[in-house]
């Protein structure tokens, strides 16, 4: 059981960790697919469709490596695709929440004096696919971990 949780607990970070660095390095590298087009701050379709993928191979990374861990404790990787979709949906759910606090407190900046910051944001479809994705790649992952053959002495040639 703690492996199980452990499995599920790293593999939950290390997909966060991975969508970081692989989406700082997309960023430093393709800059430009990522920045919106004059007078948008909608994150351009290129970078969207970059960032999915790159959420998909982190979920996939995670998928993988929570089953390592887990080992017979096969259940840790649907919860932990479980979870990647609820905490996913939550976010799109409370977005469009946070994207108007975010545009009245750069309203409240510009009126104050301040320079207006026009903050890139994905289109709203982009927040609710990442759920799907990420939960299918950690689904993928863990499948790619074989399982070891009950009775095999794992040495026959």
């Amino acid at each position: 059981m703690i492996r199980g949780f452990l499995a599920v607990i790293v593999g939950l970070v290390l997909i966060v960790l991975c969508l970081l660095f692989g989406l700082l390095v997309a960023r430093i590298a393709l800059g430009g697919f990522f920045a919106p087009e004059e007078g948008s701050e909608v994150v351009p379709l290129a970078g969207t469709l970059i960032a999915q993928g790159l959420g998909l191979v982190s979920a996939v990374i995670g998928g993988f490596v929570a089953a390592l861990i887990a080992g017979p404790a096969r259940r840790a990787v649907p919860v932990l695709a479980v979870l990647v979709l609820v905490l996913g949906l939550v976010h799109a759910v409370t977005e469009p929440a946070r994207s108007e606090r975010l545009a009245a407190d750069e309203m409240a900046r510009v009126e104050a004096g301040d320079e207006p910051v026009v903050l890139p944001r994905a289109p709203t479809w982009h927040n609710w696919v990442v759920p799907v994705v990420g939960c299918v790649g950690v689904l993928i992952g863990g499948s790619l971990c074989g399982r070891p053959e009950a009775g095999g002495s794992g040495g026959d040639s």
